[in-house]
Formats: structure tokens, sequence, C-alpha cells
């Protein structure tokens, strides 16, 4: 029924789109001109579990819109207006990685271009340093995140950065265990933590979209 649902919305969303008058305006906007942009989805590929995903996901969209607005680049559109959108057409913010689709989406909320997020990974490393009986516990969150720009009228990707965050939380043990100090435990907030500085990073890094659209990172060799 969700799959029916699902085919359903997109034939809608193709429907409206066909009659929508062609947007002159959209292919002459370049993303280096302040476009106005959609964030429709934020997909997980996978990595988490889709109770983790279903709780969280959402926020860290409204997190990622709220830093491309503040890069001072685009004019965003509000989240409410595309929940609405995506309502009505039977789609959820965080199900949504066709780019095509998102498209026409795009269209239908008056966007330039619509952002596509993706966590690509997820990962935890502990480690250990022993000296004397005391010693020091480490367990490292690190996130990797992808965006991608997709232009409404073409289809194609037009600017992507990756972003990477971490969060450690420590746990440091005295002479026999007479202190302890701090945890070696992941926790929901250090995931988060993490999540929220990869998309610091993928926004604001060195090889970030700010840094892209200024013409601040060279090819790799």
């Amino acid at each position: 029924m969700k799959q029916l649902l699902k085919w359903m919305g997109l034939l809608g969303v193709l429907c409206v789109a066909l009659l929508l008058p062609t947007r002159a305006d959209a292919a002459s906007v370049s993303i280096l001109e302040h476009p106005t942009v959609a964030v429709t989805s934020f997909d997980t590929n996978g990595v988490v579990s889709s109770e983790w995903r279903d709780e969280n996901l959402s926020n860290y969209l409204g997190d990622l819109s709220d830093e491309l607005s503040n890069a001072g680049k685009f004019h965003v559109v509000e989240r409410k207006k595309i929940r609405d959108v995506l309502n009505e057409y039977n789609f959820q913010m965080t199900g949504i990685t066709d780019a095509s689709t998102n498209a026409q989406i795009g269209k239908l909320l008056g966007a330039q271009y619509i952002v596509i997020a993706s966590v690509t990974s997820l990962t935890t490393r502990r480690s250990q340093t022993t000296v004397l009986g005391s010693g020091q516990k480490k367990y490292r969150v690190t996130a990797t995140i992808s965006l991608r720009f997709v232009d409404v009228e073409t289809g194609e990707i037009v600017l992507a950065a990756r972003g990477v965050g971490k969060d450690t939380n420590k746990l440091t043990r005295g002479p026999l265990n007479i202190f302890r100090i701090g945890t070696d435990e992941v926790d929901e907030g250090q995931v988060d933590s993490a999540m929220i500085n990869a998309i610091d990073d993928a926004v604001y890094g060195e090889r970030g979209l700010v840094a892209r659209m200024e013409g601040r990172v060279g090819r790799k060799r």
C-alpha cells in the first residue's frame, strides 16, 4: 500500500508539473546568484536503523536549512511549505533521493535548486591507553554526509560537497580504579554532535559549499 501511494504521489507531481508554465527565470538563476533552494530529503543509505532515522533526521533537515540560510548564499524555502507539498503527494522528507522526482517537487515549491542530503557513513571507534594502572578510554563517533544541489529545470547536479564530523567521549581511570571521570560509552548526544559537526563542515569547511562557491577549492590531484 505504501508503495502504491508513493507511485500515486509521483504521478500527481508529474501531472501538476506538466501543467505548470515553464519558469524562464529558473534556468537563468545561477547557483552563485542567491537562488531559492529547498532542502527536500535526508537519506541514510541504510547506515542507521529506520527508528533512528525517523526520529532524528527531521531535526537535521532543520539544522541544514538553518546553516544554508545563515551562509548568506541562498534563499531557503520554509520547511512547513515543503512538508505541506510532500504530504499532499504522499512523500516523506527522509525518503526522496531520486534527482528527477526532487526536481519536479522543487518546481512546485518555486525553487531553482533542490538540496539532497545523505548520511554516507556513521562509525564508532574505541581506543585505550594504560600506564602504571591508570589510563584513558575513548569512544569516537564519526559522521560523514554529502550534499547535492540539483537544477530543477535540467535535473543535473550542479554543486556537491561532503562533510565530516566527529565527537569523542573519554573515560579517565586512576590507579586501581580509585577514581573514574567521564564515560567511554556512545550516547545519543555524541551521535547528534557528530552529525551537526558534519553539516557544519559540509557548508563551511575547507572543501564545503561556501568554499566551492567562492572558488577556494582546487581540484584534487
